[in-house]
């Protein structure tokens, strides 16, 4: 692959920065506890409740019960918690790379 000279480290690295983004997401998913619990009571709700799993991921549309729909609405709680997390530990990352960056460029002195 070569590189030119106005390609961003993103460009030239798309699918790599991809898997490091994943890998990234996949050790949250088998090392936070919260991360895990939240997930498990997501899926837990989906497992048990067919016709929200349809409305979710098989994007069917379907009548829903009072009690469907606040079930629903957990999901989608919980889904945006694991968002939040997500995008908390990818701040980090981000941050860790920067302050790594910036003692090799000598900005910042061990």
């Amino acid at each position: 692959m070569n590189k030119r000279i106005d390609e961003t480290f993103y460009e030239y690295a798309d699918k790599e920065f991809d898997k490091y983004i994943a890998d990234i997401l996949y050790t949250l998913n088998t090392t936070s506890e919260e991360y895990k619990k939240i997930k498990e009571e997501q899926m837990k709700i989906t497992r048990e409740n067919p016709k929200i799993s349809k409305v979710l991921y098989d994007k069917d549309i379907e009548v829903l019960t009072e009690d469907e729909l606040y079930l629903l609405l957990n999901v989608l709680d919980y889904e945006e918690n694991m968002r939040m997390l997500e995008e908390k530990e990818l701040f980090y990352r981000g941050g860790k790379e920067a302050f790594l960056f910036f003692i090799k460029l000598g900005i910042i002195n061990k």
